[in-house]
C-alpha cells in the first residue's frame, strides 16, 4: 500500500502567495506609469498616487491603484460640457483662483492617467502575475 501524503494546504499556499506577489509588482508597474501619466501643476497629483493590494492568502486579491485628492476624478474624466460621461454642466460658470482672480470657464478636457496607466500595462499585468506562478513548486 502506497503512502498518501495531502499537500494541497501548502500548494494553495504558494499559489496564493505567488499571485499576491504578481499583483503586487503588476500594482507597482501601473501607479509608476499613471504617475508619469499625471498632469503637472504643483505636483500634488502624482505625488498622491499609490497602490495597495489585498486578500493576502486568501481566494480574492486585488490591487487598487488611486490617488486621495478630491480633483483627481475631474482630472481624468474632465468637467462641464468636456464631461466624458456626457453630465458635465453645459452653460459656463465663474469661479476665484487662491490669487484672487476671477475666472470664467465651459470645463476642463479630461487627462486621463489612470486608465491609460492600466490598459497600456495589460500584457505587463499579465506577465507579473504569470511569472510569479511558474516560480511556485521550484
Amino acid at each position: 500500500m502506497t503512502n498518501f501524503k495531502d499537500n494541497s494546504d501548502k500548494i494553495i499556499r504558494e499559489l496564493q502567495d505567488a499571485v499576491y506577489k504578481g499583483v503586487t509588482k503588476a500594482s507597482e508597474t501601473v501607479e509608476t506609469q499613471a504617475k508619469l501619466n499625471a498632469p503637472v501643476d504643483t505636483g500634488k497629483l502624482g505625488q498622491s498616487i499609490n497602490n495597495y493590494v489585498e486578500g493576502a492568502r486568501t481566494n480574492t486579491i486585488t490591487g487598487y491603484i488611486g490617488t486621495n485628492t478630491e480633483y483627481a476624478i475631474f482630472v481624468e474624466k474632465g468637467t462641464g460640457e468636456f464631461a466624458t460621461n456626457g453630465l458635465g454642466r453645459k452653460t459656463p460658470w465663474t469661479y476665484q483662483k487662491p490669487n484672487g482672480e476671477w475666472v470664467t470657464t465651459t470645463g476642463q478636457k479630461p487627462q486621463p492617467f489612470l486608465e491609460p496607466a492600466f490598459k497600456d500595462n495589460v500584457n505587463n499585468i499579465e506577465k507579473a502575475i504569470k511569472d510569479e506562478l511558474k516560480k511556485v513548486g521550484d
